[in-house]
């Protein structure tokens, strides 16, 4: 899925940050905090607020959709 988040990355430079997050290297706590029950889990945040959040299977279609409604 790397690869796939790296070319969201690209094409909504200046628009978005992509960023991730490795909860078995000391993460755990923050995922916890943040509600990650499973993996992958995906969260767009809005002004520090959470507006879309995703866990599992991603359908980047729909992502892409969900970021669009955002960065336009």
């Amino acid at each position: 899925m790397k690869p796939q988040f790296e070319a969201l990355a690209v094409k909504y430079e200046g628009k978005l940050k992509v960023g991730g997050m490795n909860t078995l290297t000391g993460n755990m706590r923050f995922a916890i905090s943040q509600g990650v029950m499973g993996l992958p889990t995906i969260h767009l945040f809005q002004g520090g607020e959470r507006i879309f959040a995703v866990s599992g299977a991603v359908d980047f279609q729909e992502l892409e959709k969900q970021i669009d409604s955002v960065v336009g």
